[in-house]
């Protein structure tokens, strides 16, 4: 099954904040993503998802019809909790837009 990448705005502000070889590692996995191949994942419920790390990083991440794969934010270990909050608010407000913009109907 192949899936689309989309990252948002936080993501993107996160992912400049990490080192080059970061970086490289991050897209190395994206792309594996990217073929179906998840790898290591943690389900945290309302449709948010963990990717996770041997080192601690987090991507946080939500899966919408048909195959799009949304990164939401990233993250490490230490502020895993904070960071779960501030993904799924993420996923709020875009449902609240979409339903403004009549895009979703539940």
């Amino acid at each position: 099954m192949i899936y689309s990448i989309f990252p948002m705005p936080q993501y993107e502000e996160w992912l400049q904040t990490q080192t080059e070889k970061s970086r490289l590692q991050i897209e190395k996995r994206l792309d594996k993503v990217k073929e179906g191949y998840f790898g290591h994942i943690r389900d945290l419920d309302d449709g948010l998802i963990e990717l996770k790390f041997n080192d601690g990083r987090r991507i946080y991440y939500t899966i919408i019809p048909v195959n799009n794969v949304i990164l939401l934010l990233g993250g490490g270990k230490n502020g895993q909790n904070s960071d779960i909050k501030k993904a799924k608010n993420i996923i709020e407000k875009a449902k609240d837009k979409a339903k403004k913009r009549g895009g979703l109907t539940s």
